[in-house]
């Protein structure tokens, strides 16, 4: 797999995916971490810019693009004494989402890192909850995938069979290969069929 080749080529300084790195505490979470985290699961997660920079030339060359999370560069998460407040903030209403992950690679800057991406966001049972919390800043997701954030309510999320994970990242990869080796055939059959035709048009003007 393209992924397993990766950290192979940069050993201990790539991580994997973050959906590889970690995991609810328990499935009912699984749909509002996702959906509390989107846009970020893909990211391939690594130490440093020097180790991002080999991981974007590893893409390159194989034609491929995929966002880096450097663990280096994210600032630093609140600390115990603000997650404290948080957590007091949220009350009855739910659970902080950071509360609900487990990692699968105990690593001090990717706790870090996940602490402060998850921020104040908190996971809760329904709408009502989500409104209470609205009120006091603080941005939700349902366990449906119903997300409330600055008043605003974005619809249920549904996935069913697809748990956090770099197996499906692989299997998008590799269709995205496909993809790439099939147009680059294309484009050769192309370029012959031009190359014949412009032999036939020199044999005319000749003729």
């Amino acid at each position: 797999m393209i992924l397993d080749e990766l950290k192979n080529e940069c050993r201990g300084s790539y991580l994997g995916t973050l959906s590889e790195l970690i995991q609810p505490i328990k499935d009912k979470y699984d749909i509002p971490l996702r959906v509390g985290l989107k846009g970020l699961l893909n990211h391939l997660v690594v130490d440093t810019t020097e180790t991002a920079q080999k991981v974007d030339q590893f893409l390159t060359e194989k034609s491929l693009y995929m966002d880096t999370l450097i663990l280096s560069k994210v600032p630093e998460s609140p600390d115990q004494i603000v997650l404290r407040s948080m957590r007091q903030k949220v009350g009855k209403h739910g659970t902080l989402l950071i509360d609900v992950v487990q990692f699968s690679h105990q690593d001090p800057k990717l706790q870090n890192a996940v602490k402060y991406l998850c921020g104040e966001k908190a996971v809760v049972d329904n709408l009502d909850a989500a409104i209470s919390l609205g009120r006091k800043g603080v941005q939700s997701v349902t366990h449906d995938g119903t997300q409330f954030k600055n008043g605003l309510i974005t619809g249920g999320y549904y996935a069913e069979g697809k748990k956090l994970g770099p197996a499906k990242l692989d299997q998008t990869i590799s269709t995205l290969l496909k993809s790439v080796r099939d147009i680059t055939v294309s484009s050769t059959n192309l370029r012959k069929d031009i190359e014949k035709e412009e032999e036939n048009m020199r044999s005319l003007k000749e003729a």
